[in-house]
């Protein structure tokens, strides 16, 4: 299988929470409390979200 990259924008909500979404991935969109929730949070959303429809595995992470 071939590993896929995609990009990730993070946005801070002008406190410690931040949202993550994907522009290349219509729909998938997650948040998390600080940078490190909001990372694990973007792979969970990506895996599970569109893991068969984009060729993408929650092992990939």
């Amino acid at each position: 299988m071939r590993k896929l990259t995609y990009l990730a924008v993070f946005e801070t909500d002008g406190g410690s929470g931040m949202s993550v979404y994907f522009p290349d991935v219509p729909g998938c969109v997650s948040c998390g409390d600080n940078f490190d929730h909001a990372l694990r949070m973007a792979k969970e959303a990506l895996a599970l979200g569109h893991g068969k429809r984009w060729g993408v595995s929650a092992r990939a992470y």
